[in-house]
């Protein structure tokens, strides 16, 4: 994914992250959606394993 820019939404319910999530979606653009906090996890572990 080099070169492309990327976003990273943060928000409380009912205020719009689904209509960002499946306009991203629909535009072709890989994304993650309310991951049950796994996404989180996985950030943690790369940053406190180094990684990006």
């Amino acid at each position: 994914m080099a070169g492309r820019p990327r976003y990273f939404q943060i928000g409380f319910h009912r205020c719009g992250t689904t209509s960002l999530w499946r306009f991203f979606e629909r535009n072709g653009i890989p994304t993650v959606h309310f991951d049950k906090g796994n996404l989180a996890r996985r950030m943690r572990d790369n940053i406190e394993a180094g990684g990006p």
